[in-house]
């Protein structure tokens, strides 16, 4: 309601504030926008008839008192006080009777509506941020709005870059009724919560994950300076997010594989058995061994990550070379048997830790 070049004034709003006050004075009290015209009034048949007085109100920028009666004017003896907001006068009250009594009612009717409107407009930018949101990480996911039209809406609501996009899950309990779709913003982004998906847009310095619990995983792409990059973000973790098991588990992002999972979430499912073949025969602790395996720079750095003798890691690759007939040593080998992994985390074979 309220924007920087000045404030409209409901007159629900002000009917509201008059209607409270009337049932306890016994003096009429009026509205009027900034035009003179009322808006709200103790009585209806006035309301939309003109208030010369109240625009001498305006014009001096402060509480005027009228004395006498003047029916050609449509004015009563008392009091007209403007209302301001954000340094604007945007309308104006009047009490009847003497002005010495009905002076400081008028000041507080004055108060009253500011701080109305003062929620009201909250309320109203809240609600629009909360459309802007919704329908800004909508475009974002579904690919449907290019960079430049995706620049000029984060921008219009006062994220500028760098942004950071980020996808969180979190597993509902068995039974549990899915909450609607919501949208908002605040602590410099915007997010989209689907379901028991959740999608942020965060501008600034990249601002780390947000706080997740034991049962949310979580992941948060680089942060990103134009809005071409923000798109392919976006399309990365809308395929993630058809498979939230392959996501990664609390903690475990240093080990976790972007390619082999986005690889098989984009899997069709009757295509995950084949895919998940060549580690059919592998258990829990070899699929961690794996993983380390593929984001350490040396046998040494593994053993460091395993917290294991290197004779030990040798003994657990042979082992895994023995069932698989491939060696994780060699990293085309590996990658395919920690895709394979991936594909089994899938089917519900194996699990992210």
């Amino acid at each position: 309601m309220v924007e920087q070049r000045g404030v409209i004034l409901s007159g629900a709003l002000a009917q509201k504030v008059v209607d409270t006050v009337e049932a306890t004075i016994n003096n009429n009290v009026n509205v009027m926008n900034e035009h003179g015209s009322i808006i709200a009034s103790s009585d209806p048949q006035r309301i939309g008839t003109h208030h010369a007085g109240s625009l001498e109100a305006v014009r001096a920028q402060k509480m005027v008192s009228i004395h006498s009666a003047d029916a050609q004017a449509g004015t009563l003896p008392g009091v007209n006080a403007p209302l301001r907001f954000q340094g604007r006068i945007c309308g104006v009250v009047g009490v009847t009777g003497a002005p010495h009594e009905v002076a400081a009612l008028a000041d507080l009717i004055v108060l009253t509506v500011e701080l109305l409107i003062s929620q009201e407009q909250a309320h109203d930018r809240s609600s629009r941020l909360e459309l802007e949101a919704r329908e800004i990480i909508s475009a974002l996911l579904a690919g449907s709005i290019d960079p430049e039209q995706l620049l000029q809406r984060l921008e219009d609501i006062g994220l500028s870059a760098p942004w950071t996009l980020t996808l969180s899950h979190t597993a509902t309990a068995s039974g549990a009724t899915n909450p609607p779709v919501t949208a908002g913003s605040g602590q410099g982004g915007i997010w989209l919560q689907s379901r028991d998906t959740r999608w942020t847009v965060k501008a600034g310095p990249h601002p780390g994950p947000d706080s997740a619990g034991p049962t949310t995983r979580q992941l948060q792409l680089p942060a990103r300076q134009n809005t071409g990059l923000l798109l392919g973000d976006a399309e990365i973790l809308q395929v993630l997010s058809t498979r939230p098991t392959l996501l990664p588990a609390p903690g475990q992002h240093g080990q976790w594989n972007m390619d082999c999972a986005v690889a098989v979430a984009r899997c069709p499912q009757r295509s995950l058995p084949v895919t998940a073949g060549p580690a059919a025969e592998l258990n829990q602790d070899q699929f961690a061994t794996l993983a380390v395996l593929s984001t350490s720079t040396s046998m040494s750095g593994a053993c460091t990550l395993l917290h294991v003798h290197r004779n030990t890691l040798i003994q657990r690759i042979e082992r895994i070379r023995e069932l698989t007939g491939m060696d994780p040593r060699h990293p085309g080998e590996l990658f395919r048997l920690l895709t394979a992994c991936y594909a089994r985390v899938a089917l519900g074979e194996l699990h992210m830790t």
